[in-house]
């Protein structure tokens, strides 16, 4: 659907943020906005010092995966979600079986989140919320598509995101699923 279609359908009070309502307006890189709104990646230090980054392993994969790995990649370079990289950090990736079928494409940052310093933030009590919700005559289930891609990678700390794959090393421009504190940025 193109923007102007969506405006026409939607009631008057929600036009003004018809770019939300537009699939295509997701696929789009979006702009720096800062410390206080991109994602940072802050390391712990260890004896003082700045802890050198992971460079991972390449795992194994049947050539069904990497032919959607192929396909992802030219999908997120086409968007610009990522580029090609020469960090010095390369975390491994693998696929996942979705439950409906099909492969979901991941990088393994566990030893990334491992040197990570991490937010701390209150998580909602679910008592409190169910006592919250509990008389409500409405409920409302918002997703967000691709929610974490809509987040920038704080400028000069792509080079962290890094990932190996057999058709070259690549870095992310946007959040990408499975780094630590991500859920916290969002």
């Amino acid at each position: 659907m193109t923007v102007q279609e969506v405006k026409a359908a939607l009631p008057a009070y929600l036009q003004s943020y018809v770019k939300l309502f537009v699939p295509e307006e997701g696929n789009k890189l979006p702009p720096y906005c800062g410390p206080t709104v991109d994602h940072t990646i802050e390391l712990n230090e260890v004896d003082g010092k700045t802890p050198e980054v992971p460079y991972g392993p390449l795992y194994a994969m049947s050539r069904d995966e990497l032919l959607v790995l192929r396909r992802t990649l030219l999908d997120l370079l086409e968007k610009g979600f990522i580029r090609a990289s020469n960090s010095p950090a390369a975390s491994p990736v693998l696929f996942v079986r979705k439950l409906g079928g099909g492969l979901r494409f991941c990088v393994d940052y566990r030893a990334l989140n491992a040197l990570t310093k991490k937010d701390r933030y209150p998580l909602p009590l679910i008592k409190e919320t169910l006592n919250m919700i509990g008389r409500a005559t409405w409920y409302t289930k918002l997703d967000v598509t691709a929610a974490f891609h809509k987040i920038r990678i704080a400028e000069g700390q792509e080079w962290m995101t890094a990932f190996r794959t057999r058709f070259g090393l690549y870095e992310w421009l946007v959040t990408p699923f499975g780094l630590a504190n991500a859920p916290s940025t969002f």
